[in-house]
């Protein structure tokens, strides 16, 4: 494709109808690959985008810049035939008709005739390419030894100093990468993209580190080659249910195999860290919204905290349990009328019972078989 495009972009000027081929080569080229990579290719190691990078970075304003100069010397050039025309007209001594003969073999005779008055045509090199003058211009032409036409001094001139410009540009614009390339090695050219959204890291449900790993085909899960102890879990991008991150910890092999003593002081391993920062998450109230609170909520914020030796609001302590116990236990001798409830403080009779009830005597039990006569109908 480059050598296609380069050779139509060397000889626009002579062959124009190049840029027509050269698309249409092209296409065929873009069609023929898309086929032949879908159906029949192999698939290639991945190569990256390091040759389209450097093609479109370097070749191609290359190109452009060859096609601008070399045009100018073409339209320079033309007719091609390194014959000079002046003002003077040929001698008396040439007029007449001559036998003139080829350089091939076998030589082509033919006649020539010289008439009175026709132009006197000199030898000469229409090649400004070997006369070393850059940008090409018409005044470039030897004395008395000119061949350019008034439209083609125009041309030449307006091509050569279009060469030039574009050569400059790109030759700026060649440096410009050149000294960038270099001076990323020295100046830092980071610049965040987009807007900081207060959001940290360590928040993140699907956080994951840049952690070195290593596919296998025999485990679920990557191994790891950085030491795991003291790492968030969570760091990791996946977790395994069934077994801790460090036993896919390539580290702990290599002491195994290797030996803790053999490894100390060497830089085999990568050095990974992350330090947690300590986030206060305050958890919401499901079905409350910002502001709002449950009337529970409320009413715990009244309320006061107990002091030493009573319990909380509206529960009693044991002692004071037992007090209204004492307050509340009918006092002996007294009994509530029929179809009344005892009156606080009484106690019915001994021997009585309360209506709708019975009171069996004293050492009489129910056989066994028999209901109680005590229980209620």
């Amino acid at each position: 494709m480059t050598k296609s495009l380069f050779l139509a972009f060397w000889y626009s000027a002579l062959f124009p109808a190049g840029f027509a081929l050269c698309a249409f080569a092209l296409y065929s080229t873009y069609w023929v690959d898309r086929w032949s990579l879908m159906r029949t290719w192999a698939r290639q190691p991945f190569l990256g985008s390091r040759i389209a990078t450097f093609s479109r970075t370097y070749f191609y304003p290359i190109a452009v810049a060859a096609m601008a100069i070399v045009s100018a010397y073409a339209w320079s050039g033309f007719p091609y035939d390194n014959l000079c025309g002046n003002d003077f007209i040929v001698n008396s001594t040439y007029v007449g008709t001559f036998t003139a003969e080829t350089l091939e073999n076998p030589p082509k005779i033919f006649n020539v005739t010289v008439d009175e008055g026709d132009p006197l045509y000199i030898a000469c090199s229409q090649n400004l390419i070997s006369r070393r003058q850059f940008p090409p211009h018409p005044d470039d032409q030897p004395l008395f030894q000119e061949w350019m036409t008034p439209d083609q001094e125009n041309m030449v001139e307006f091509t050569g100093w279009v060469g030039v410009a574009v050569l400059i540009v790109i030759g700026l614009v060649l440096l410009y990468g050149l000294f960038s390339s270099i001076g990323s090695y020295f100046i830092s050219d980071y610049s965040p993209s987009g807007e900081d959204q207060h959001i940290p890291f360590s928040t993140v449900k699907s956080m994951a580190g840049y952690i070195p790993e290593v596919k296998s085909s025999v485990y679920a899960y990557p191994l790891v080659a950085v030491d795991t102890d003291g790492l968030d879990p969570e760091i990791f991008g996946w977790t395994d249910p069934n077994r801790a991150t460090s036993y896919y910890d390539l580290t702990k092999d290599a002491i195994d195999l290797v030996g803790e003593d053999r490894l100390e002081g060497r830089h085999v391993f990568s050095i990974f860290s992350h330090d947690s920062p300590l986030v206060e998450v305050e958890e919401e109230i499901p079905g409350a919204e910002d502001g709002d609170h449950s009337e529970d909520d409320e009413d715990s914020e009244d309320e006061e905290d107990p002091k030493d030796g009573e319990g909380p609001k509206g529960m009693e302590s044991p002692k004071d349990e037992e007090a209204l116990k004492d307050e509340e236990a009918p006092k002996d001798g007294k009994e509530p009328k029929d179809g009344e409830d005892p009156k606080d403080g009484e106690d019915p009779k001994d021997g009585e019972m309360q209506k709708g009830r019975g009171d069996p005597k004293d050492g009489d039990d129910p056989k066994d078989g028999e209901e109680d006569p005590t229980a209620v109908g």
